[in-house]
Parts: C-alpha cells; structure tokens; sequence
C-alpha cells in the first residue's frame, strides 16, 4: 500500500546519471544526493515484481523508467539492500540516523518509492548509501551485462 515501509530483506534500485558515475562506471555519492526541491531519494523497489533474479527486476524497472522520461544509454541501475543502507547509516552517523524507505506507487510506476530522513545539504549520507551499492546494471538493458561491486 502507499506510504507503506518496505522490508529492510528487500532490495531498491535507483537510476544513476552519467553524470554521477565515476572513472569506472560505478555511482558516486552525487546519485545519491538530493536536489534542494525534494523531500526523497526515488527509488524502485525490486521485490514488487516477484522474478526470481535481480537482473529481471531491473529490467522490468528499466522498461518502466523508459516509458516516464528520457533515460540514457549511459546512466546505469545501482542495486542497494534496505536493511544494510539503513543499518549504515544507523552506525556511521553522529546522530543515528534512521533512515526510511516507503513505497509509493504511481499509475505509471507501481514499484515506485522513496528513502526519506535525510536533507539535500547533507554530505555523509549520500557516501554512505553509494557505499552500500550491491550491483550496477545499465539503465537500458539488455545491452550489457550487470557488474557486480
């Protein structure tokens, strides 16, 4: 349902600019960073589709992100478990920050969501969720294979 916590034994996926990938193709803390107009990271959560593997969620994601805007065949899919983001940035955080992350379902994007307590001029928790990245896939598969990290 909207608004709804997604299990931290989940997965989410976020759509990374060219723009924020580094020498090797992996996201930077800048993919992960918020613009000073928004009150969430967007994310997608992958578990929403039920495959069986990563690489067709993302797909299936990637197929989504394409029908809502323009996505590049540079930008790349960062793949991050919930509970091991939070619990980072629980521990590595002065104030323990609990991080929340919440389904948020559109017409056009059922799998939508967002990680939520943490503001655009913040510069730890963005490194601390890059840090947490499990797998990059290309935003527009399938042209190559993901890499893990």
């Amino acid at each position: 349902m909207r608004d709804d916590e997604i299990p931290n034994t989940d997965h989410v996926a976020r759509l990374c600019r060219y723009t924020t990938l580094n020498e090797e193709g992996c996201p930077g803390p800048a993919a992960f960073t918020l613009r000073e107009s928004e009150l969430y990271l967007s994310i997608n959560w992958l578990e929403y589709f039920r495959y069986d593997t990563s690489e067709k969620a993302v797909e299936k994601i990637s197929s989504v992100l394409r029908k809502k805007r323009t996505v590049k065949s540079s930008a790349r899919i960062a793949v991050i478990n919930i509970g091991e983001m939070k619990q980072k940035v629980y521990d590595e955080t002065s104030d323990k920050r609990n991080l929340s992350v919440k389904h948020k379902p559109t017409k056009k994007d059922r799998s939508y969501g967002g990680v939520y307590n943490f503001r655009f001029d913040e510069e730890l928790i963005p490194v601390l969720i890059c840090q947490t990245t499990k797998e990059i896939h290309p935003a527009c598969i399938p042209q190559e294979k993901a890499k893990k990290v």
